[in-house]
């Protein structure tokens, strides 16, 4: 690679660095955000079945997970900042081309491409902070990364559902914020090379059991989207049992993003944090507890299970991309994170297919309780899992 050293002579990342970052971290979890309030009525528009309705929501999330390792290679070759604008266009114009859809086949076509965006976004945008950022303001700039991935799904989903109101396809207008970010990205982003020496570099060479750790972080994403995402995909049609309108629907699912963001921000702050191993516990008995209160069907407690949901996810994300930043071999940035935008996806994939299948076999309520219960049972296994890897480590 022949990118500049940050810092040295040249270009050192700054407050427009970090706004493009945290901004675009918005978009991460937006493949689904925006347009979750919509499903009804796109499947009613176009006629479609429930399971190719529920693949606008989904191909995004398949995409990223074909595509995440094949871009985290294509950004260590070519430069991250290049690869983070480029995926800010791409997301943009496909995102927006929903809009003018005329068909289901065109919808889901153009759902597919922005996933490739989508990949890109994550990839660039998690590796160029561990880049940018070592130490303790490493932790703080995660942290408020996974702040602004909750801040994201609030505004997109409350928009969103207010936009669906009006029409289908008015949501897919949202997509259009890529552009802002894209100019502020030409200012602040710059290609650098990854530093040596830095205190980043200390913890990765000492980080014991490294591939043991970074599996761990890994199948841990996947289980948290996994169960995360069932929530949703189903909460359009959840909901409408209980007459609750689309607008509502979508501020009742920002509430994951607002509970996702103010975990992550009082986490971020905090100088003493959990072991992984107690993360992994504390998060998945969190979503554990929300999914089987989902079984009950009341919308009170809708919202509370909601809630729970968003608060696991704003302990697991920063820990889990915090810990593979750390224990990212110099110069392979990419790949690692590329990995870990594939693994994320697919759980997000592979949720909404097995959970589909479970409630039409089932029911909402009984397919939640069963995903609850799947969630308590990997809470146990991380946690003694990460705990057996502290032991060998002293």
């Amino acid at each position: 690679m022949s990118y500049n050293i940050a810092g040295e002579g040249g270009f050192r990342p700054n407050g427009l660095s970090k706004g493009a970052l945290l901004l675009a971290s918005m978009l991460i979890l937006m493949g689904a955000a925006a347009v979750a309030p919509s499903l009804n009525g796109i499947e009613e528009e176009f006629g479609a079945g429930k399971f190719l309705t529920s693949m606008i929501i989904t191909l995004p999330a398949l995409s990223v997970a074909l595509f995440g390792f094949p871009m985290g290679s294509f950004a260590d070759r070519i430069g991250m900042a290049r690869t983070f604008m480029l995926s800010l266009a791409v997301f943009s114009v496909f995102g927006v081309a929903g809009y003018f859809a005329d068909s289901i086949w065109f919808l889901l076509a153009t759902r597919f491409v922005i996933g490739i965006g989508i990949a890109g976004i994550s990839t660039s945008t998690t590796a160029l902070i561990g880049m940018y950022y070592s130490g303790e303001e490493r932790k703080r700039v995660i942290g408020m990364q996974s702040a602004f991935m909750g801040v994201g799904c609030v505004c997109l989903e409350i928009a969103g559902g207010i936009l669906a109101d009006i029409a289908w396809n008015v949501p897919f207008l949202i997509y259009a914020i890529g552009v802002p970010i894209l100019l502020l990205a030409s200012y602040g982003i710059r290609d650098v090379r990854p530093r040596s020496f830095d205190d980043g570099g200390m913890e990765r060479q000492e980080m014991p059991h490294r591939r043991s750790v970074m599996a761990l972080c890994y199948v841990a994403i996947f289980v948290a989207m996994f169960v995360m995402f069932t929530i949703p995909v189903n909460m359009s049609d959840y909901l409408t049992r209980m007459d609750v309108s689309m607008t509502l629907c979508g501020i009742v699912l920002a509430i994951m993003g607002t509970a996702q963001a103010v975990v992550s921000s009082l986490y971020a702050r905090s100088k003493r944090r959990m072991g992984i191993a107690s993360v992994f516990l504390l998060g998945f008995l969190l979503q554990a507890v929300s999914l089987c209160l989902l079984h009950l069907e009341n919308f009170p407690v809708t919202c509370i299970a909601i809630m729970l949901c968003g608060m696991a996810m704003g302990i697991m994300v920063p820990t889990i991309v915090s810990t593979l930043s750390m224990a990212s071999p110099a110069g392979s940035e990419g790949k690692v994170m590329g990995i870990y935008s594939m693994v994320m996806n697919l759980g997000s994939f592979c949720s909404a297919l097995v959970v589909d299948a479970l409630i039409e076999s089932l029911d909402f309520a009984d397919a939640f309780l069963y995903v609850g219960i799947a969630a308590a049972v990997f809470a146990v296994a991380a946690a003694l899992f990460g705990s057996r890897m502290n032991k060998k480590a002293v």
